[in-house]
């Protein structure tokens, strides 16, 4: 059986199942199987259109949200750090399923990762222009590391050089 539904895992049972008919004792199994979990981990992608990591842009006159993908845990829950929405590792589209690669299309069906969300009568390129705008200036106001917001990283703020 698959586990969770997920096409490319097997239960454990089956898995321990199939390590005893090739000749693997339980032992062994179980100390592969905690160290690969432990270090295992898949890209992940925030599927909140609005969410500081993903960035928009404008192709062939419709909003694209190009989908900012990190690893995470693989087979855990993990959370985007920047809006709290869970992440995803796989294509949204059920039919599909793909993991997920860098862009903001699925390259097996071309499903987007995230749906954007244009207000009613925005002007696309308007829009996205806005929105990276304000990614710029959320760049600049969190410290340290950065690279998980949009696109880009921006440099550490200056410490507080005002001095009493």
């Amino acid at each position: 059986m698959f586990e969770g539904g997920r096409r490319d895992a097997l239960a454990a049972d089956k898995v321990s199942a199939l390590a005893l008919e090739i000749g693997i004792d339980p032992e062994t199994l179980a100390a592969f199987t905690e160290i690969s979990a432990r270090g295992a981990s898949v890209p992940k992608f925030c599927p909140t259109p609005d969410c500081p990591r993903n960035v928009p842009y404008v192709a062939g006159g419709c909003l694209c949200i190009h989908a900012s993908v990190a690893p995470g845990p693989a087979g855990k829950r993990s959370y985007c750090a920047l809006c709290g929405e869970l992440l995803d590792d796989r294509c949204p589209n059920v039919e599909c399923g793909a993991p997920v690669c860098p862009g903001a299309f699925c390259p097996s069906c071309g499903t987007p990762y995230v749906t954007p969300n244009l207000p009613p009568g925005a002007d696309p390129e308007s829009y996205a222009a806005e929105r990276r705008r304000l990614l710029s200036e959320l760049r600049g106001l969190l410290p340290g590391d950065r690279s998980s917001v949009g696109a880009g990283t921006a440099s550490p703020p200056e410490p507080n050089s005002n001095k009493r």
